[in-house]
């Protein structure tokens, strides 16, 4: 009996192998787990994005919705953490910054020493999440972009109309969605977004101040090879 067992179980993993590979094997075992990297980034924006929500009107202590408690400058974990999701504990991977842009997108706005808060009254506030594409999740063949299970990924976890993606360079610098001439895009893949009236696809250009940014070049530079994740929205 016992012999016949090792036989039967001989002939089942022969007969595996004759077996056709799901179309989709990926989709179902690799990109879960791309989904999961991804989650990490994205729960870190949102909790940024929270932080400035309830740093301006109508939830700050003085009612005044032109003004806003929050300042540009990087976030701290102590900022940061109240926000996040239950079980998320920060640990360096991104960094996220506001930047208050000039209306022509084209300067970054700082405070000087007793002077207002140049994000008050301000429409150009944004909200930047950064950090570098990990190591797992990297395309073989250019180590500045992400995987094929990592960019599909991305369609699943963040709406078309965001801009969330990997950076790449374009020569698009006059690009009328390019206001400030960056040379750098957020690219996704499996985000595509077509204009209503051209039906072209519509580009999302990181802001050549938040490129040019010290702290952001530290860790997103392509130049130097530097890939990176970035998350940006408007607050």
């Amino acid at each position: 009996m016992y012999v016949w067992v090792i036989l039967a179980t001989f002939l089942a993993m022969i007969a595996s192998y004759t077996l056709t590979i799901r179309p989709d094997a990926r989709e179902i075992t690799i990109e879960p787990l791309a989904e999961a990297a991804l989650g990490r980034i994205v729960a870190q924006h949102k909790a940024a994005e929270r932080y400035a929500l309830y740093h301006r009107y109508p939830h700050m202590t003085h009612h005044n919705y032109r003004t806003v408690e929050y300042v540009p400058g990087l976030l701290s974990d102590a900022e940061l953490q109240p926000e996040m999701p239950i079980g998320y504990n920060l640990d360096n991977t991104y960094r996220s910054k506001i930047f208050c842009l000039s209306t022509d997108y084209k300067t970054s706005l700082t405070m000087s020493p007793g002077g207002s808060n140049p994000c008050d009254d301000n429409e150009q506030n944004m909200m930047v999440t950064y950090g570098a594409i990990p190591q797992r999740w990297l395309s073989l063949n250019d180590t500045t972009v992400p995987s094929t299970d990592l960019l599909n990924a991305m369609g699943r976890l963040v709406a078309s109309s965001e801009g969330f993606g990997y950076i790449a360079r374009t020569d698009k610098t006059s690009d009328p969605y390019n206001p400030s001439g960056s040379s750098v895009q957020i690219v996704n893949n499996s985000l595509l977004v077509y204009h209503d009236d051209t039906n072209e696809i519509v580009h999302h250009y990181l802001p050549a101040p938040i490129v040019n940014d010290n702290d952001f070049r530290s860790v997103c530079n392509l130049d130097s090879g530097k890939g990176c994740l970035v998350y940006v929205s408007t607050i």
